[in-house]
């Protein structure tokens, strides 16, 4: 697949079980505190992900994957400040990144794998 060749988001994710409707979007009504434009956001109450639509393959994915995070804080209810949130969130997801560029085949290999 060429790098140039987009690989679509899926139309819906599940938050632990709870259905969250994916949209990709070409204005996301919002700018970050540097002035640049948003690449994601997640509504809890109407269980909706908006993704970017000017971003790349990668970004898109990683957005994505960003605000799964945190659709799953919400929907274990947990009620943090918007920075520490934030901080959570960009923590899990660089970790979780890392991890799956160096372990990831081998990790989803082992979960296909019979239970002993």
């Amino acid at each position: 697949m060429s790098k140039n060749t987009k690989l679509p988001l899926p139309s819906h994710i599940h938050a632990l079980g709870v259905p969250y409707q994916v949209e990709l979007v070409d204005v996301i009504d919002e700018v970050t505190d540097d002035m640049e434009p948003t690449w994601g956001d997640t509504t809890n109450i109407s269980r909706r992900i908006r993704v970017a639509a000017f971003l790349d393959t990668r970004r898109r994915w990683s957005t994505l994957w960003h605000e799964t995070l945190h659709a799953t804080l919400y929907t274990i209810g947990a009620q943090l400040s918007d920075d520490v949130e934030e901080m959570i969130v960009q923590s899990i997801e660089h970790a979780t990144e890392q991890f799956m560029r160096e372990h990831g085949a081998s990790y989803l290999k082992a979960l296909d794998t019979e239970k002993d």
